[in-house]
């Protein structure tokens, strides 16, 4: 279609994105160069582009652990440890703690464990799903701190590695005045455990108890002082 018929017509026209050429301003391919008008033709590859973004698509899923390999070896400190622990066991008399090493050297755990457990003001029965809660701020009458010491040698623990550590009991005592926040919804036991890592700096894990192991530690703990 000619300009002068365009113009008879009455329609508008534009420039082809391509070659220029004038053509309807609805036109979405081009007639005489075929290019397409709209979002189209950015996506316009010929087979070499095409072969040449699946080669650059495997080539960066193969490198992908490299790169992550690139960056830690960047940006991660090779000596941060990373320690997981958990509490295997817990009562009264002592304290099992599974310590998880999943950093790249060794540490070496500490010989003592501190744990504060809050004292429940009344018996709390379970939910209707047979599962225990933790105590509101409400519920507690006092919070008791029980100190365990290990008489194990201090192992090291090696990268990769796990070992389960068995503290004893060393002291209880009750905290003075209320020493936890009145607002909180809930109040979590909790133990603490240090480690030495191998530049030789001090550091430490806080482990928060399962309810039901919190409330019959704290039965342990009143128990004590009938």
């Amino acid at each position: 279609m000619t300009t002068e018929n365009l113009a008879k017509r009455g329609s508008k026209s534009k420039p082809c994105v391509a070659c220029a050429s004038k053509i309807p301003a609805s036109a979405i391919k081009c007639v005489k160069c075929g290019s397409y008008q709209n979002y189209r033709r950015y996506f316009e590859f010929g087979n070499t582009t095409i072969a040449l973004l699946i080669a650059l698509i495997s080539v960066v899923s193969l490198a992908h652990k490299n790169i992550s390999d690139l960056y830690r070896s960047l940006f991660v400190d090779p000596f941060e440890p990373i320690v997981v622990a958990s509490v295997s066991s817990i009562e009264r008399k002592k304290v099992s703690i599974l310590f998880q090493n999943n950093g790249s050297n060794r540490i070496v755990p500490n010989n003592g464990a501190l744990c504060r457990v809050p004292i429940f003001k009344s018996e709390l029965a379970p939910d209707k799903n047979a599962e225990f809660k933790y105590p509101k701020p409400s519920e507690i009458s006092a919070v008791h701190l029980v100190v365990y010491e290990s008489i194990q040698e201090d192992l090291p623990l090696e990268a990769g590695r796990s070992l389960t550590k068995t503290y004893l009991l060393h002291q209880t005592r009750p905290e003075e005045g209320r020493p936890f926040i009145e607002s909180a919804t809930e109040i979590r036991p909790y133990c603490f455990v240090g480690y030495i890592d191998q530049r030789g700096r001090e550091d430490g894990i806080f482990i928060f108890l399962q309810a039901i192991k919190g409330y019959f530690l704290q039965k342990e703990l009143v128990s004590e002082k009938k």
